[in-house]
């Protein structure tokens, strides 16, 4: 039995697999941007926030592992399986983690032709939900070039480590599906 890890850039549909997973597998999840929220609320001198995502992954990573161990733990002796879902942390630094091989390790992106067209498809998807719903266009705009930067060196990571990548810009509902395959033929 495996834990899953599902990382990758912002808007890349990482809760909404996770929660596929969760619902398909029954198996527990957890939302690393949640305990960013925590970590930036209780410790803001730690660095760990949304609002950097370079600095957080950076002062993350120690706790991230620990964490990771403990799930490990929590798996042997209580048999839960869970899926852990954020963009705090990059193919690189789960490389660095000694224990990965116990995990399924899963990143997606998006890989958009530009940052219009990924403004276009975010609006078209958003919800009263989303953090995105009331930014204005011109903030957005510099976030989607952002997110779309952030795919690419996500995918070359994955390339150069040997992690799956996929590109959750077009067909995402098909591809989450193929990746939900892959999963249950792996665990």
């Amino acid at each position: 039995m495996q834990n899953i890890i599902i990382g990758g850039s912002v808007r890349s549909g990482k809760t909404t697999l996770g929660n596929i997973i969760a619902r398909k597998l029954s198996c527990s999840k957890v939302e690393s941007d949640s305990i960013v929220s925590a970590f930036d609320k209780v410790f803001p001198n730690l660095g760990i926030q949304h609002k950097d995502l370079n600095k957080a992954r950076k002062n993350y990573e120690p706790f991230l592992f620990e964490f990771l161990k403990g799930l490990n733990k929590d798996l042997k002796y209580c048999g839960n399986r869970t899926v852990f879902v954020g963009s705090q942390f990059l193919p690189e630094n789960i490389n660095k983690f000694e224990q990965r091989d116990k995990y399924i390790i899963i990143f997606l992106g998006i890989n958009a032709p530009s940052a219009n067209a990924l403004l276009k498809k975010i609006r078209e998807n958003d919800t009263t939900n989303d953090w995105t719903h009331k930014r204005d266009d011109e903030w957005m705009l510099r976030c989607c070039q952002e997110i779309i930067n952030d795919s690419e060196i996500i995918k070359k990571q994955c390339e150069k480590f040997g992690y799956y990548y996929f590109d959750t810009f077009n067909n995402r509902e098909d591809v989450l599906s193929k990746i939900l395959q892959l999963i249950q033929k792996e665990i």
